[in-house]
């Protein structure tokens, strides 16, 4: 019965508050959001409505910091599309807005997240997409379940098929450091990387302890990038490269319940979201 609330921080992550309002209805999810300046005096705030089977997609934004939301429609009524993970959404800039989703979806706003178009409907696979990333306007990735790897040239007016890893696991995330470079990883607990922009894919292994799923990968520059790594307990561990994804180093991460995704601020400082720990939300930082 209760509604989904937006925190934020206005000290760099040592206190968070609740927005005043929550965009979406009872039991209902937020899993992914973004902030981006809409002008020159503006900050929105866009945040992902999880996807419901036969269901209407939904964003919503704000432009006063909670205060109000705006709740705008993706795909038809019942279509059931809409966000799945928490890379299912990402900003080039703010006319060109990626919600990439389920069932094979990814969807473009060209305005701020006010209206979506749809630039592949399914057409590759008809699997959840979960992750996207664009490198820059033209050059994007998308992975979905299945080992399925989607990737555009032309800024998203169309989309290709890219080679499976061949792992056989689902992809929930993806990242581009450089333009031909791409980094996924797996519910297997394992990574992969490409150095031809998706034709051939190679393991990276070594990474510390068990892991059972890789929720999120994520680069500050073409060395040093960050991935979020649970065990089937679940707990979550952050590890750390500073030598392009060449060799990882786990960190000492914050008790937890498992990580779901982390966002890079800088080249020592990110912070994480994961499962509600000892009956709270969890919201770490870390600094590496």
């Amino acid at each position: 019965g209760g509604t989904a609330s937006v925190y934020y921080s206005t000290d760099t992550g040592a206190t968070w508050t609740a927005s005043a309002a929550d965009p979406f209805g009872a039991d209902e999810n937020i899993v992914a959001c973004q902030w981006f300046m809409k002008d020159n005096n503006t900050e929105r705030w866009l945040v992902g409505n999880e996807a419901q089977a036969a269901a209407q997609g939904e964003v919503a934004y704000s432009d006063d910091s909670g205060a109000t939301w705006t709740v705008v429609n993706v795909g038809g009524a019942a279509a059931g599309h809409g966000c799945v993970l928490g890379g299912s959404l990402f900003v080039v800039d703010t006319g060109a807005i990626w919600l990439a989703g389920a069932e094979g979806y990814i969807y473009k706003s060209e305005d701020g997240g006010e209206s979506w178009t749809a630039k592949e409907s399914g057409g590759i696979t008809t699997n959840d997409y979960n992750h996207i990333h664009f490198f820059d306007s033209d050059t994007g990735v998308a992975v979905a379940t299945g080992d399925i790897v989607a990737l555009t040239e032309d800024g998203g007016e169309t989309w290709v098929a890219g080679t499976a890893t061949g792992g056989g696991g689902d992809l929930l995330c993806c990242w581009m450091p450089e333009e031909d470079t791409i980094w996924v990883g797996t519910d297997d607990g394992d990574i992969y990387y490409s150095h031809d922009f998706g034709t051939t894919w190679t393991e990276r292994t070594g990474l510390s302890g068990t892991p059972a799923s890789v929720n999120d990968v994520e680069f500050f520059d073409s060395q040093v990038g960050f991935i979020a790594v649970d065990t089937a307990a679940p707990v979550g561990t952050i590890s750390q490269t500073i030598l392009g994804g060449y060799s990882w180093r786990a960190i000492t991460t914050a008790t937890n319940s498992g990580i779901n995704a982390l966002h890079v601020v800088t080249q020592n400082l990110a912070f994480m979201v994961g499962e509600a720990n000892g009956g709270t939300a969890f919201i770490g930082k870390l600094s590496a």
